[in-house]
């Protein structure tokens, strides 16, 4: 709003709204009040920055709101009950902590017998786990189209005198399900393997499929890396 080309006078027109908020230092702050003394476009300049500065103070009468001692009461209580429902949460946690899993209880039941009757009955609980095993492990199992099939923990197959069998190593990344459509694709059953080397023994079934057409097969499959016949096993 200033005309002037007084150095003086542009300094303290920028001077002004630090002036009315009394935060300059006392040396502006004499520099400016002299300036004023004798200048009335910062005289009219510093009124209105007056005028702006106590609409900023809130010297209007805007009431302020503040909660009346029912509403105060409310929010404490709505404070009490979510501090509550909080802590009963954490209670049921760590209930659910404690609770001991059937394990811990066997086990604390069975160090409250006597001695000789803790003994005997670990001694059974053992010989009735190793019984469910050696049954578990004896079940035939399922494949997904429902045929049955031995697990590879069962007994091995019994050679048969003057059937003949091949030597086959298979590829790595073969799968046992693949290994078992082959075999039933040549009507052979496993009777040893894999060896050292990866080497299985097939047993090809009587009146199946011939040897060396098994052999053929067996090549063709890009599963299998290496087919060879071996010498018939003879009566003793």
């Amino acid at each position: 709003m200033t005309h002037s080309n007084n150095t003086e006078h542009d300094v303290v027109v920028e001077l002004l709204p630090w002036y009315v908020k009394n935060t300059l230092n006392p040396k502006e702050q004499m520099r400016v009040a002299q300036h004023l003394s004798s200048c009335s476009e910062c005289q009219q300049e510093l009124g209105l920055y007056r005028q702006i500065d106590n609409v900023n103070l809130g010297t209007s009468n805007t009431p302020i709101w503040k909660p009346s001692p029912v509403q105060f009461a409310n929010i404490l209580q709505g404070i009490d009950a979510l501090e509550t429902k909080a802590a009963t949460a954490a209670t049921e946690t760590t209930k659910v902590a404690k609770t001991p899993g059937l394990f811990a209880k066997l086990s604390a039941w069975l160090k409250a017998l006597p001695g000789p009757v803790f003994w005997i009955m670990s001694l059974e609980t053992m010989a009735i786990a190793a019984l469910v095993m050696l049954v578990v492990g004896r079940l035939p199992q399922q494949l997904p189209g429902g045929q049955l099939f031995e697990t590879l923990s069962n007994e091995r197959p019994s050679v048969t005198a003057n059937l003949p069998r091949l030597h086959i190593v298979f590829a790595e990344d073969i799968t046992e399900r693949e290994i078992r459509t082959l075999l039933q694709t040549q009507q052979g059953q496993l009777v040893e393997g894999p060896s050292m080397l990866g080497v299985y023994t097939v047993q090809l079934a009587a009146g199946g499929v011939q040897e060396q057409q098994a052999i053929i097969n067996l090549r063709a499959n890009a599963k299998v890396k290496l087919v060879e016949g071996i010498a018939k096993v003879d009566q003793p």
